[in-house]
């Protein structure tokens, strides 16, 4: 599995080290609903690594895409989950939706541009 998805084990790696960080120095607040984009960005791109990596070694079905959108969504809600745990860090319902909306674009998108 580590030969087949590097990009993706050690980018979801960093999710959650990020997700258990104290990240109050980084200007999230310059854009309007900021975090909510960077969750929104962190969770696609996750969902086109794990595309792109599947896709290298394995053709895409149709169910793929629904299995990719629940790992995503279903990792991220672990994250918050676990932030909610963590005295610096709280959950946040609107993060999970952003988080899932994050691999719901990077799905719909792979979708779109590859049959193209």
């Amino acid at each position: 599995m580590i030969k087949k998805y590097p990009f993706t084990i050690v980018y979801a790696l960093l999710i959650g080290y990020l997700s258990v960080r104290s990240l109050h120095s980084i200007p999230l607040d310059v854009v309007s609903y900021g975090d909510k984009v960077a969750h929104f960005g962190v969770y696609a791109l996750l969902g086109f690594l794990i595309l792109w990596e599947h896709s290298r070694c394995y053709k895409l079905p149709p169910k793929t895409f629904g299995i990719v959108l629940l790992v995503v969504a279903l990792y991220g809600l672990l994250w918050e989950f676990v932030q909610g745990s963590i005295p610096h860090r709280s959950f946040d319902w609107a993060d999970a939706l952003a988080n899932a909306s994050g691999g719901l674009a990077a799905v719909g998108l792979w979708v779109v541009f590859k049959r193209t």
